[in-house]
């Protein structure tokens, strides 16, 4: 049994303990994510709608982008440029994930996902882009604080 006293084992030290494991599987992500972002070019912002059935260039970096939001967004990760079955539920499940910054201002429920790359998920998408590919000094800075 640990001891009671100062000698550590207490529940701030537990959760501390949690929150630094949280942070490091999180900085265990940024290179993996930065790698599959880095196949979009840097200055590439998403402008133009994209829809079921559409094949293009556009596509494709989505595609990099919806696999760069792992799998429980996008597990089959295929980058083909053509927005087929697979793409589709992934945009959905992104949207369903963002739902009060993407659906809700539309007046969607989380279940009325569209699967369309419309405005509002246009601009979640190019703001977590900018996020990634912003410097990580910051990140890092804060993680130093909290510890």
């Amino acid at each position: 049994m640990p001891p009671q006293g100062g000698g550590g084992g207490g529940p701030l030290f537990v959760w501390k303990e949690k929150e630094i494991q949280t942070s490091t599987q999180k900085i265990q992500t940024i290179p993996e994510t930065k790698a599959i972002i880095s196949q979009i070019p840097q200055n590439f912002v998403f402008r133009e709608t994209l829809k079921f059935g559409q094949r293009s260039l556009n596509v494709k970096y989505l595609q990099i982008f919806l696999k760069s939001q792992g799998p429980e967004i996008y597990p089959e990760g295929l980058v083909t440029g053509y927005f087929g079955p697979k793409t589709f539920l992934a945009v959905k499940r992104f949207q369903q994930k963002y739902w009060e910054e993407i659906l809700k201002p539309l007046g969607l429920t989380k279940e009325q996902a569209t699967g369309f790359v419309g405005k509002m998920t246009i601009k979640k998408i190019n703001e977590i882009l900018n996020q990634i590919r912003g410097d990580l000094t910051s990140f890092f800075e804060k993680l130093k604080f909290k510890l």
